[in-house]
């Protein structure tokens, strides 16, 4: 993962363990397109949410993908724009309380970075939890919501993963003609 303009968490890998990292990026940027708005500064023209490969892409950010969640503000808008607040690591893993989970018996098996985002205008923030555990080829994510301000929010959904993945060759096969599609 990386901080993209110092503030917009996107993801670099999903894959097998790396033993090690370079700073190369495994999927190249792509310039945004003529559609694609600018978060905050017209004068960037290079960059768009609409292009960069987000880890908690929002609703009505200007990302034209399906989000990772979607939060309803006491007037009535969805408007979310998370960014970059800090970060920290832990060994073990938390327990997510009523939801069924992995877990670990020491806290030596796994080590924990949870990331916060905030939307500083909406006043609501976003945990990210990554686990790894020493010994399973496994990463577990979760998240959480903390609604900072006084007004109250409705989280009406949320995913725990949302996988951006670059196409730049997309190859799309439709039949013109009625009833020439092949049925079994």
């Amino acid at each position: 993962m990386e901080l993209d303009q110092d503030k917009y968490l996107t993801h670099l890998y999903y894959g097998e363990r790396i033993r090690n990292f370079t700073m190369q990026r495994p999927y190249p940027e792509i310039d945004r397109s003529s559609f694609s708005p600018n978060p905050e500064n017209p004068s960037t023209r290079g960059f768009s949410l609409d292009v960069i490969l987000q880890e908690m892409p929002g609703q009505d950010s200007g990302d034209y993908r399906e989000p990772a969640f979607e939060i309803i503000y006491p007037d009535g808008t969805s408007a979310t724009h998370f960014a970059y607040k800090s970060h920290r690591t832990f060994a073990g893993k938390k327990a997510l309380p009523g939801l069924p989970a992995t877990y670990v018996k020491t806290d030596s098996e796994a080590e924990t970075l949870e990331i916060t985002l905030i939307d500083s205008i909406r006043q609501v923030e976003a945990v990210l939890s990554y686990t790894i555990f020493e010994k399973l080829s496994v990463i577990t994510k979760s998240i959480s919501f903390k609604n900072t301000g006084t007004k109250a929010v409705t989280l009406l959904r949320a995913f725990s993963s949302c996988f951006e993945f670059q196409m730049p060759t997309l190859i799309a096969f439709s039949c013109l003609v009625r009833g020439l599609e092949k049925s079994s």
